[in-house]
């Protein structure tokens, strides 16, 4: 991490995407990065990836989770064009290296076990007031299918080799 903060440092202008999989730690790092970093924008993709009941919007479990990247991207460059004049920005989540292409970005992978990334998504979901509602079973076959999504993710676009930075977290 210090590497990257290092790097980005006396950097005017700048854009970090965060990938790895969900319990990876990638919240917590952006975090810590928007403050060391002193950063315009943070966009988490979790606010594009659930909908009201507290399940994954634009995924469709029959098809085996797979998320809408074009509606995505169209709504995360939207908020890019209301904040015009940012300079730095980090853009967190899940499947982020498949979902953008701006270009000169600065791409950081987020390495956890797969078992640890599993233990802490269904008790962080678990933990979540505003999906109280969902029984502890229906978070576990819901996490179950992400991390089928993220292997497929995984798989395909190799994520790790397109990253200019890991964290092991």
């Amino acid at each position: 991490m210090e590497e990257l903060v290092k790097s980005l440092t006396k950097k005017e202008q700048f854009v970090i995407l965060i990938d790895g999989r969900a319990g990876s730690g990638k919240s917590t790092i952006a975090r810590d990065l928007l403050e060391r970093l002193n950063c315009d924008i943070h966009i988490n993709l979790d606010e594009y990836t659930f909908d009201k009941t507290g399940l994954f919007d634009q995924v469709n479990i029959d098809k085996g989770f797979e998320i809408d990247f074009e509606n995505t991207e169209y709504e995360v460059v939207r908020v890019l064009k209301d904040c015009r004049g940012s300079k730095k920005i980090i853009i967190e989540g899940c499947f982020s290296f498949g979902s953008f292409n701006f270009g000169d970005v600065t791409k950081v992978w987020v390495d956890v076990p797969k078992e640890t990334a599993y233990t802490r998504l269904v008790q962080r979901e678990l933990n979540d007031d505003g999906r109280k509602h969902i029984s502890k079973s229906d978070i576990e076959l819901s996490s179950i299918k992400w991390q089928e999504a993220e292997d497929r993710y995984i798989k395909a676009s190799d994520p790790k080799s397109q990253a200019q930075f890991m964290i092991r977290n």
